[in-house]
């Protein structure tokens, strides 16, 4: 009998031992992951893109921080690194969220600053999808779709601005005739 209690106290003296080691494991690096947050945001906050975007990478290596992600990919965008930025906002695209439509949005400016109107549009579809009012993603899809003569399909969007009062003269002059406005070379 002695012998089967010495046995279950050292059972639990070793597993509480592994316990602790694990708790003050996970708690270091729950520790060191919030200071590199930390860093990365101080970093952005003035601007210093190099050091935003290194912490924010280190942070990858160890999560999957979308906090991460969206400070690396503005610190990208910061240091004129385009592409890298896409790579950063890619994985939150098919979340859902403020961080998503957020990466929708500036993927699909990016991707339009690209020249490429089809993906820009499809991005900004669908963080229209996920957010109705987003005023950004509305407007640059409205952009597109009259940019490339689709004004019909801007129709909408241009009457929603109108219940919103968001409107501008161009969308009321637009709304009044649109062929007219078209032909005159004004459409923003």
């Amino acid at each position: 009998m002695k012998r089967y209690a010495r046995l279950i106290l050292i059972v639990f003296i070793l597993s509480a031992l592994a316990l602790g080691v694990w708790y003050a494991r996970n708690w270091a690096n729950r520790k060191l992951n919030r200071e590199l947050l930390l860093n990365a945001q101080m970093a952005m906050d003035i601007e210093d893109y190099q050091q935003a975007e290194a912490y924010a990478a280190r942070l990858l290596r160890r999560t999957s921080s979308n906090e991460a992600r969206v400070i690396a990919g503005d610190a990208a965008i910061g240091l004129g690194q385009y592409d890298e930025a896409l790579d950063y906002f890619a994985p939150l695209l098919d979340q859902e969220g403020d961080d998503a439509v957020m990466a929708l949005c500036v993927s699909g400016q990016l991707w339009l600053n690209k020249g490429h109107a089809q993906r820009a549009e499809q991005l900004f579809r669908r963080a229209l999808k996920q957010d109705r009012s987003q005023l950004f993603a509305r407007q640059s899809l409205l952009s597109i779709l009259t940019t490339e003569g689709r004004w019909w399909e801007a129709l909408p969007l241009r009457f929603s601005f109108l219940r919103e009062d968001q409107f501008t003269v161009a969308d009321l002059r637009f709304l009044g005739n649109p062929k007219a406005l078209i032909n005159s070379g004004e459409v923003e």
